[in-house]
Parts: C-alpha cells; structure tokens; sequence
C-alpha cells in the first residue's frame, strides 16, 4: 500500500521508529515523503545521508520537493557562484554566502573541502545538489481504496493549483503557499505538509478538523506535518512526526500519545507530568468527530460514511436538517442556485455558530463550477404538496 510521511526536518529517530512501524506491517509499502528532510532537528545529516541513498524517482522510497530542499538548492548555486569569482581566481573578495537555515553549517561540517585549502568545491556539492533538484515538485497518484473506488491523490509539499499558471507561479505554490481552507478548486484530494498542524492559524481556520500536532484534515485536503521537530518549543502538542495511508487512510504514528509526551519530557528535560498532559490532550483534541476525514471516507466508499451526517435522529433542534449527498435550492445576495450538499459543518462556521453551515458543490447549467459554504437559513424550503 502507499504511505505519505510528513516534514521530517532532521528528526532522523523518529523518522527510523515510523519507518519500522509501518513496514513491520505492510513489508511491501510504498512510502512518499513531502519533502523537508532538512533543516532545524537534530540529525539532520543522518537523515540527508538516509535520503540521498534510499530516496529514488520511482522506488520503494520517494519524495516530492520542499521549500527547505528549494533554499538548499539556492544555497548551493550561490556557493558555487561565489566560489568561482573569488577563490579559484584568489583575489580579494567578499564573504561566503550563508542561508536562513543550517544546510550550510551541516554541509561544512560533513563533507571533506577538495578546494584551495580544504575549501569544499563546487564539485564536492554536486552530489547534493543534484539530489535536491531530481524531487519533483508534485505526484499525481490515482489509488483504489480498500472500497473498490479510485481516488486521486495529489502529494505534495505546500499546495498545488489547479489553474492554467506558469510554471514559476506553480513552483512558487507547491512550495510556499498556505491554504488552511484546504482544495476548494479540485476534487483530487491533497497530501501535503509544510504547515505544522499547531499552527494558530490553521487551528483558528476549522478546530473541529484539527488534531495539533497530528494529522489534521480540511476539504479534499489532508495535513501530515505535525511539526516533529518543535517539540521542545510546542511541549503542550505531541508533535509527531505522522504517515497517512492512501488506500483507507489510517493514521500511522511512530508511537502513542502518551509515549510522545513521555520522550519530550525526558529528552528536554521538561517539568510535567506526561500521563496528564496525554490525558488532556486526548480528551481535548480526540473525542470529537472529524466530520472532514468521515467526509473523505464516504468519498473513498467507506460503507459506514455514505450519506451520514448527525448521531442525532429526527433533526432535533440544533442539528442540520439536510444531509450529504442532498440536491437543494439556496439562495446567495438574492439570487437563487441549486447545487449539491458535499459537506455539513454542524457547529456552524467560525463567524457565526448559532446555525449548521453546508458546503455546497453548485450546479451552473449543469455542470459543478463553485463551492459555497452557506447558512442553513438560506437553504429555501421544500413547499408541502397537498
């Protein structure tokens, strides 16, 4: 089956213990990673030597670009420029360019300099470079879900658009861009990282979908960064490093919660009590339901999802009075559409929780062309028949 791993950012151990985990069951898994290896965790050498030697276009092991593979690329073409205009001539010149990041000291620090007094040369980083620019920006995999239907995954770093852009545009948004509202422009479903799932304004955008420091879900749209690598700054998450699989989309993590916070403790030698904090968390985030995943679920044919919407019979007051999969008449700034129920928000959106909200798929003379998230007052009602 196919797994999609999250940013590991040099959180090499627990990179190990998920790769164990999942192949301990699934010996023939097909594992693809959103890109980030490097950067900011504590080994992150050995997961870049990991990388370049198991990493391949289309083996056992895969990886889409991200934005920190992008920097290292950027990182490396400036050493290179720099070196050729001022050590290899040897005049005066001016000082070696650096990065945001570590990739250069990790570099340096790493790798035996071939150049003019130990100096690392241009083709000392070749290897590293070339790895770095074989990731592809995004994979486009078309899975059969343990359900018998075909889904279409979109993997990938940031965010893909599905508009006719220029490749630099494109590029730009596969490694960059943040969309906390999920895909609204496709019904491909993406698998991405790059924002961590504590982000405040991730969080803010739907809490109800989010599960902090795991995998969280919004439309068409599933978040695998759980932000391992800031696990001593954001001790109250248990920021994992967390794997998704495609075909029923069980969540895969390299140990349980409260195992998670137990490490964090002990390795920041961290004052608080990990049972509690594990207790808390799992009362907070996870006894909820995730109305998105079940979303994803009844679109992938899970047979327990189809047309499921409330716990709650009769439409009792509060609950929504229409259900997934309904054909309705709505009305917006006046003007009546029709379109198709593709999600209840139950609570009601974050402006406004006095009502259910309903994602709706319209139907523009036939064919879908927009989404529209709407009120359940502005659904008009159905007049009784005499």
């Amino acid at each position: 089956m196919h797994y999609v791993i999250g940013d590991v950012h040099g959180c090499y151990e627990e990179m190990m213990a998920l790769l164990a985990r999942i192949e301990a069951e699934d010996t023939d898994a097909q594992i693809i990673f959103v890109g980030d290896f490097i950067d900011r965790g504590p080994m992150v050498w050995e997961t870049l030597c990991w990388a370049r030697e198991h990493i391949t276009a289309d083996g056992k092991y895969q990886s889409v670009r991200g934005n920190h593979e992008q920097m290292a690329i950027d990182y490396i073409n400036s050493y290179n420029r720099w070196y050729a205009e001022n050590i290899e001539p040897w005049q005066p010149h001016r000082s070696e360019p650096g990065c945001q990041y570590d990739i250069d000291r990790v570099l340096h620090d790493h790798i035996s300099g071939s150049g003019i007094s130990g100096m690392l040369h241009p083709r000392d980083l070749q290897p590293y470079l070339e790895f770095f620019e074989n990731m592809p920006y995004d994979k486009l995999l078309k899975i059969q879900s343990v359900w018998g239907r075909e889904i279409s995954f979109r993997i990938v770093h940031a965010y893909y658009e599905h508009n006719d852009l220029p490749a630099e545009q494109q590029h730009y948004s596969n490694l960059w861009m943040r969309m906390d509202c999920g895909n609204l422009e496709s019904d491909e479903i993406h698998v991405h990282g790059h924002t961590p799932t504590f982000n405040l304004d991730y969080i803010s955008y739907d809490i109800t979908n989010t599960k902090p420091g795991m995998i969280s879900y919004r439309k068409n749209d599933i978040n695998v960064d759980g932000g391992c690598t800031f696990a001593k700054i954001f001790p109250e998450f248990p920021d994992m490093l967390c794997a998704i699989r495609l075909e029923d989309l069980e969540e895969i993590y390299p140990c349980t919660i409260g195992e998670r916070y137990a490490q964090i403790a002990q390795r920041y030698k961290l004052d608080f009590d990990a049972d509690v904090s594990a207790s808390f968390y799992s009362k907070e985030f996870m006894e909820h339901r995730f109305r998105i995943r079940e979303q994803l679920l009844r679109k992938m044919g899970h047979p327990d999802f189809q047309n499921r919407v409330s716990d709650e019979s009769d439409h009792q007051p509060g609950s929504p009075k229409y259900m997934e999969g309904e054909d309705i008449t709505f009305f917006v700034d006046g003007k009546q559409m029709t379109g198709t129920i593709d999600f209840v928000y139950e609570w009601g959106m974050q402006n406004d929780r006095s009502q259910p909200y309903y994602g709706i798929l319209v139907n523009d003379r036939g064919t879908f062309m927009m989404y529209q998230e709407i009120p359940e007052s502005d659904i008009a009602e159905e007049e009784d028949e005499d």
